[in-house]
């Protein structure tokens, strides 16, 4: 049986080598956004870098410096990952992978769907997915490093998530609150 990894964001990463890293980390420990968390991840990795939510829709993405395969420009432009890459993915057995594991995955190209090499990995809470983390892999995401940020990154982006979904949650209750008060009445009774 294959010893499990275990990573602690507050002192350091045991990767599937098993040799400790140290706690520094480019990324800052917390973002007001997903924006500034996929360009904190952009700049640190000098890569492009895609967040979507569980359904694939695009929730933030870094800026381009340098050219963008197929499928990100799509995905960006559509602001959702186009059905075809989503099914090329799907039978490669690619999304099953990644959200099987809390690691970062590392995809080989895939021309077939328009697909260049990317690192990415799967936003977990509770074995529920709440999204992905994408980055354009141009050959410099060598080494333990890269994964290393991939890991905070996520940890970051559930956090982020997490506290949307709250937020959301809230204001459908107010709404719901408010729609029973007009519907009721009841605003005319404490008047």
């Amino acid at each position: 049986m294959e010893e499990e990894n275990f990573y602690n964001f507050s002192d350091s990463y045991i990767p599937p080598g098993g040799r400790i890293m140290d706690a520094y980390s480019p990324l800052a420990p917390s973002y007001d956004t997903l924006e500034s968390l996929a360009d904190a991840i952009g700049e640190s990795l000098e890569s492009q870098v895609t967040i979507e939510d569980d359904k694939h829709n695009v929730l933030a993405y870094s800026s381009h410096r340098q050219e963008s395969d197929p499928a990100r420009i799509s995905t960006i432009i559509g602001r959702r990952v186009p059905d075809e890459v989503t099914a090329g993915l799907r039978r490669a057995g690619v999304l099953k992978q990644l959200e099987m594991t809390p690691l970062p995955v590392r995809v080989p190209a895939m021309p077939e769907i328009g697909l260049g090499p990317r690192l990415t990995i799967c936003i977990q809470h509770r074995q529920h997915v709440l999204g992905y983390i994408w980055i354009v892999d141009t050959g410099r995401l060598i080494g333990e490093e890269a994964e290393r940020v991939v890991l905070q990154a996520a940890e970051i982006a559930k956090r982020l998530l997490l506290r949307q979904r709250s937020s959301r949650a809230k204001q459908e209750q107010l709404q719901d609150a408010l729609f029973w008060k007009l519907l009721t009445g009841s605003n005319a009774a404490e008047s």
